[in-house]
């Protein structure tokens, strides 16, 4: 399981590659912890979903479809790099 971020204009994507199970699942929290403090601190707001796991995990099926739910501004700062 690896976990690499990427800013795209005011949104921060992250991306799990790699499979989350009961052997990788304490790495994938550590990994989470840095994101999921800043949003303690006011910082990045990261929301996502994975099946009954956390609300606070939600799923998209593309980046664009992601930063069109969660920051327009984002959107077209990836359209332009795209």
């Amino acid at each position: 399981m690896q976990l690499t971020d990427q800013r795209i204009g005011n949104a921060l994507m992250l991306k799990v590659s790699g499979r989350i199970d009961s052997e990788s699942a304490d790495d994938f929290k550590q990994a989470l912890d840095p994101y999921l403090a800043q949003c303690k601190l006011g910082g990045d707001v990261s929301i996502f979903e994975i099946a009954n796991f956390s609300k606070m995990i939600r799923y998209h099926e593309s980046v664009r479809d992601a930063l069109a739910d969660l920051s327009p501004s984002a959107l077209a700062s990836y359209t332009r790099e795209a």
